[in-house]
């Protein structure tokens, strides 16, 4: 795999904000997502043969993971000091000091659908810069 293309890292953030567990293979570039859940149903299905083969095989995959609750922290107060309006920040800021930070900035950001949209965008933006860093980094010593 030599690169990554823009529309591959976009499903990898889409998939990953959906909650799957997401996988690059190493040779192809396929990208693999499967459901994150404790247990597997007892039938077959295509996401068990994608499991055991990543199993079998790990050293063909890279497992791909998004922000962690510090990183998505960080970024969402980038996002906040970098608001026009001060009374946005100083609403987003405070959201972000109370305990369950991320949730109370969720909660206040669904109130401004301008700045939501805003938000999505450069979320969006960001964690496909990230995930792109991250691929390159991996690749680099794998």
């Amino acid at each position: 795999m030599n690169t990554i293309s823009a529309s591959s890292i976009q499903n990898i953030v889409r998939l990953l904000d959906n909650g799957y567990m997401v996988y690059l293979h190493k040779p192809t570039g396929k990208v693999t997502a499967i459901p994150e859940f404790d247990g597997f149903a007892d039938f077959e299905d295509s996401t068990n043969w994608e499991v055991d083969n990543i199993d079998r095989n790990p050293e063909e995959y890279i497992h791909v993971q998004g922000m962690n609750s510090r990183e998505m922290y960080n970024l969402m107060m980038d996002f906040a000091q970098e608001q026009d309006e001060l009374q946005v920040t100083k609403k987003l800021v405070d959201a972000l000091r109370k305990s369950d930070g991320i949730g109370h900035f969720n909660d206040a950001i669904k109130q401004m659908p301008d700045v939501r949209f805003e938000w999505l965008e450069f979320r969006d933006e960001r964690l496909q810069r990230f995930i792109k860093n991250k691929l390159m980094r991996k690749k680099q010593f794998n």
